[in-house]
């Protein structure tokens, strides 16, 4: 159904039938985007298991995989950005989560045969970054069914619990390829399954998606681009880059991190807890922030983020893997937290006509946090022995963070 007089600013509109109606895209919605991240995360799994699955990569080309779906995933957010108006939120919806199929299978076909080559599994990593595309549509979409005042609850349940499909997958991966569903047993275990039963969601959310409504969209094409002009396009954009850059980044580089650091360690049981933390806590810090302030939730969170990188390099020096998990643990709560702290403000300090775009935008360079987080891990590894100088990093951007809303948003009431 097309809305034409969509208002959620109208009270009585609200109260009477457009809660219903949002609540019911939100689901919808959410539901699509939570497999979309578990597509985009299925070398978080793979990398760390692939080789006893008759292949043989080393620790480079192991980490380039791991990397691949993020930096492609910039550009699919950012054509999804823009032909929102062109397709509306509904049709969108059903094609992005269609081309999910594409990656999917196309996994479930390589890995069933051993003289798969490398350059194969690269290209079928890049398309893994359709999956991150859609986010940015759907933030966008969803932003323009809520009032103001719920943007943060509303941004945190879509962000946060599509942000689950992360742990989804990362919990029942080990438990799947362990039993013989379909594909040859190789080293003990049925890796293929890890993938082929998200063919039959992925069919489930398509079918979903067609009783989603259609909303007028508040900018088209060429009225997007006024948000280039403004400083708080750059300002919130580089706070999400660092909130949501760490959550996923970490979601694919924490399990082959710690199978480096860790050899000895039998921890792929529990690599799902740290996304379902971020992704739960990215729920509680857009509640919060409506609640007692974006920018508020935004400072303790960057703090928060800060004092748990410094707590990650030092745990990878201890070679204690209880200090290192729950470091990371720190980690992940901060930066979810932070997640739904940005959207919130983004939601609050641009008006209607330009909100959705933001975030949209900050959505999609964020997503390059998947690629660098793991290359610059590599890199840290390769020429300073260990991943310690990676982290440092973020803890200096993190810092920067607080330095840009202290310059930009320390009088804001929000």
């Amino acid at each position: 159904m097309y809305l034409n007089n969509w208002n959620p600013e109208d009270a009585s509109a609200w109260d009477s039938y457009g809660k219903k109606i949002a609540y019911k895209n939100l689901i919808i919605s959410t539901f699509c985007l939570t497999i979309s991240f578990a597509v985009w995360v299925f070398w978080s799994v793979l990398s760390i298991k692939i080789n006893d699955y008759g292949f043989n990569f080393n620790k480079e080309e192991l980490f380039t995989i791991v990397a691949m779906p993020g930096i492609f995933s910039v550009f699919a957010r950012l054509v999804n950005s823009f032909v929102l108006p062109i397709f509306g939120g509904k049709k969108l919806t059903i094609i992005a989560t269609a081309l999910l199929l594409i990656p999917t299978i196309g996994l479930v076909v390589a890995l069933q045969d051993n003289t798969t080559s490398y350059i194969h599994f690269i290209i079928l990593a890049i398309l893994c970054g359709l999956a991150g595309g859609t986010f940015s549509s759907s933030m966008s979409n969803i932003s323009g069914f809520f009032p103001k005042k719920l943007q943060g609850t509303a941004l945190g349940i879509n962000g946060g619990l599509g942000n689950i499909g992360i742990s989804i997958f990362q919990l029942i991966s080990p438990f799947i390829i362990a039993i013989p569903l379909m594909g040859k047993e190789i080293g003990g275990i049925y890796l293929v399954n890890a993938i082929a039963i998200w063919v039959p969601i992925i069919i489930l959310g398509v079918v979903m998606a067609f009783f989603m409504d259609d909303i007028p969209q508040q900018a088209g094409i060429v009225e997007q681009f006024i948000v280039f002009k403004r400083l708080n396009t750059y300002a919130t954009t580089f706070l999400y880059c660092a909130a949501f850059g760490t959550y996923i980044g970490c979601s694919v580089s924490f399990p082959l991190l710690a199978k480096l650091q860790f050899s000895n360690v039998n921890f792929i049981k529990f690599v799902f807890i740290g996304p379902l933390l971020g992704a739960l806590f990215r729920v509680v810090g857009g509640i919060l922030a409506d609640k007692v302030g974006a920018t508020k939730m935004c400072y303790f969170s960057f703090v928060l983020m800060i004092i748990a990188s410094m707590l990650v390099m030092h745990s990878m020096s201890s070679h204690e893997f209880l200090y290192f998990f729950f470091s990371f643990m720190l980690l992940f709560t901060a930066s979810g937290i932070a997640n739904g702290s940005v959207f919130a403000l983004i939601g609050k300090v641009f008006v209607p006509k330009e909100k959705g775009v933001a975030v949209a935008l900050s959505a999609a360079f964020a997503s390059g946090g998947a690629f660098f987080v793991p290359k610059l891990a590599n890199f840290s590894i390769d020429h300073f022995g260990g991943a310690s100088f990676a982290f440092g990093i973020f803890g200096a951007l993190y810092l920067v963070g607080i330095i840009v809303l202290w310059t930009f948003y320390r009088k804001i009431n929000n």
